[in-house]
């Protein structure tokens, strides 16, 4: 989804442009329902560009691999406000849906949670937190995974 009045951000690379992750850079610990996990990394960009890149929905293909395209945004992120992207992964692809339930530019943290769009109980919730740092920013994306139904927790 494209919004032609944007002016364009700061370039802005978080983690690497569809990088792979080494495991020594996650972070995973248990929880009652699956399991979270952690990654950090140093981005050389202001607080600022990068908080604007990664609330930037429209902007999720670019360097998300597993998303195809934005299928419904809202124009302003707010909490409460929801979107859908078409992902495809596993050989597999569905419409995901995500509703924010933080966005804060001051503190930096942006969360969400995640879940298809066909009435399948399973979810993520996602939690950015974008601080500032000498040589640019400091990023944090913490996922907590709840996979509910048989085949979500064995895949």
């Amino acid at each position: 989804m494209k919004h032609p009045n944007r002016s364009q951000p700061e370039p802005v690379v978080v983690f690497g442009t569809r990088r792979e992750l080494r495991d020594d850079e996650v972070a995973v610990r248990g929880n009652s329902m699956g399991k979270q996990e952690s990654v950090s990394a140093q981005v050389a960009a202001s607080p600022s560009a990068v908080f604007s890149m990664v609330t930037d929905v429209s902007r999720l293909p670019e360097w998300n691999e597993a998303i195809t395209d934005v299928v419904e945004a809202p124009e302003h992120l707010e909490a409460g406000s929801v979107w859908k992207v078409r992902l495809h992964a596993l050989g597999q692809t569905w419409v995901s849906k995500s509703q924010v339930s933080v966005i804060d530019s001051v503190t930096g943290r942006f969360a969400y949670r995640s879940q298809s769009d066909d009435g399948n109980p399973s979810y993520v919730d996602w939690e950015w937190q974008v601080d500032g740092d000498p040589d640019g920013s400091i990023v944090t994306l913490t996922a907590d995974i709840n996979p509910i139904t048989f085949w979500r927790k064995h895949l």
